[in-house]
């Protein structure tokens, strides 16, 4: 039975985790090859050094969680308390870039939908287990049969040998986006292992897709200061 159910929906399962493992690779592209994101950690690596230096216990310290980080700067305020520090980030983005407007991140990332379910861990789990399952089904099909009229063997090996070259393209497609998640994660100055199980890394994409809604926002405090003025 256990075989049966094998050949019936362990393909179905293989094909919805390669397409998920594409959707989080093509996120995690997205977000590692942003232009303006690039400008834009530098500027955040800019602010964060600067709060490092001109703090007594963090003189000296050059790493830190840039999406945390991130999160903080609209806190700083000016001494009037008329702007924050991600307001001074997005004004010299546009001394940088006059020609680029910096709160239009969300435009590029438009296209990173449904990836906070999406753990990498999740997928290597389920790539073991058809692993296991194909190698049961490999198994049983060495077994003898006595009714000679059973197609049983004739069957599994033609699903068989679909399956695993599914399953071969799965292993790849889970190798190569679990290689650009980490390389995401390390960027912004995380650890890969502190964002492995589902709630953490479903925090982690919140982060980084609520950084174009700040964005928006420090624009519009932007313009509201030039109307006051």
């Amino acid at each position: 039975l256990l075989c049966f159910e094998t050949i019936l929906d362990l393909p179905a399962l293989i094909t919805e985790a390669k397409q998920k493992a594409t959707v989080l690779e093509k996120a995690a592209k997205t977000v590692l090859g942003s232009r303006r994101f690039k400008v834009l950690l530098e500027l955040i690596l800019g602010s964060g050094n600067y709060l490092n230096s001109s703090h007594e216990k963090l003189k000296g310290c050059w790493g830190f969680d840039i999406l945390s980080t991130f999160e903080k700067l609209p806190l700083f305020k000016t001494s009037d308390g008329s702007s924050n520090l991600l307001v001074w980030a997005l004004k010299f983005y546009q001394v940088v870039v006059p020609d680029d407007d910096l709160a239009k991140l969300d435009e590029e990332w438009s296209s990173i939908q449904g990836v906070e379910t999406i753990v990498p861990r999740n997928l290597s789990k389920l790539l073991k287990e058809s692993k296991a399952r194909l190698m049961q089904l490999d198994a049983e099909l060495g077994l003898p049969h006595e009714d000679k009229e059973d197609n049983f063997n004739r069957v599994g090996k033609a699903a068989m040998d679909a399956v695993t070259q599914n399953l071969e393209e799965l292993e790849e497609r889970v190798g190569n986006v679990t290689k650009t998640f980490k390389t995401l994660v390390l960027m912004l100055g995380q650890d890969p292992s502190d964002v492995s199980d589902p709630k953490s890394y479903a925090r982690f994409w919140e982060q980084v897709l609520g950084i174009p809604a700040m964005l928006r926002s420090a624009k519009s405090d932007i313009e509201e200061i030039k109307r006051k003025k």
